[in-house]
């Protein structure tokens, strides 16, 4: 037999074995992706905000500075035909630099471990959550590919309770005595004790292919605004001030703002003791 005839079935079995080789490769890859894209569900939006009220925290829907701890805030009031109305957003009655001079809430780490990427260090939340937890936040438009706010040096400040037992000042005695002596309940008010905070918002928003500038520039302008609203209340402070809000990236494909300040997220309370305000 000639020597190339020989040579020519070994080619061939060699050509159809890396042709088979390479199929079962194909029929790999293509698995993986239907298995990813159809038999792998994503995991649900895990939702910050019920995480924390799920610990005893109160969403602070504002963002504002008003319930740092040591502050009073009344979470009720008289309302029509006697009843009793609850406050959609509780109100400061009295600083905690007035009410426990000299004293100075603790920081710790915050962490969520059922929240997946929570640190100390920063959180993130998606447009979806923010749509639901933080309307005044959303930003709607069609050349919005899409959007998140991140918070940064997150922390906690917190009193323990036997910090400010029994250390309320005469002064803060006397305003919420005169106020329950007015028609106010003592049931109404309560001391903030503990506060999730950070010190800056940032608000990423990734454009489409074909927004226009005038566009960026509004709704650049109409995120700052709303970015700004919340006061920010500095720690030892009673005077409040607006967020510093600047663009700090701004590019074809994302425009990032920052705003700092105090920016509180949660909040927890706890009832004031009728003996404090009614003991001479």
């Amino acid at each position: 037999m000639p020597k190339g005839s020989r040579k020519k079935p070994r080619e061939n079995r060699r050509a159809n074995q890396l042709l088979w080789s390479g199929a079962f490769l194909f029929a790999v890859i293509l698995g993986y992706v239907a298995y990813i894209y159809f038999g792998v569900k994503p995991e649900p939006l895990r939702d910050v905000f019920q995480l924390l009220e799920g610990q005893g925290y109160t969403q602070n829907i504002s963002l504002s500075g008003h319930f740092r701890p040591g502050n009073i805030v009344q979470i009720a009031e008289a309302g029509s035909e006697g009843k009793e109305r609850e406050l959609l957003t509780p109100l400061v009655v009295a600083w905690a630099q007035n009410c426990f001079p000299g004293r100075e809430a603790q920081i710790s780490e915050f962490s969520l471990p059922q929240l997946e990427g929570s640190s100390s260090g920063s959180l993130s939340i998606g447009s979806e959550l923010l749509t639901k937890r933080l309307a005044r936040l959303r930003i709607e438009s069609t050349a919005v590919a899409n959007y998140n706010l991140k918070f940064n040096n997150v922390r906690i400040l917190a009193f323990a309770k036997g910090d400010l037992s029994g250390s309320f000042s005469e002064e803060c005695v006397r305003k919420l005595r005169e106020l329950i002596e007015s028609g106010d309940k003592v049931e109404w008010f309560r001391i903030v004790m503990e506060a999730v905070v950070a010190d800056e918002m940032l608000m990423e928003i990734n454009w489409k292919g074909d927004a226009t500038a005038d566009v960026k520039q509004f709704v650049t302008e109409k995120t700052g605004k709303a970015l700004s609203q919340p006061p920010a209340l500095q720690l030892g402070a009673e005077a409040q001030s607006k967020p510093d809000v600047r663009v700090a990236v701004d590019d074809a494909k994302k425009t990032v703002l920052s705003a700092k300040g105090l920016v509180i997220i949660a909040y927890r309370a706890r009832p004031i003791q009728a003996k404090t305000v009614t003991s001479p």
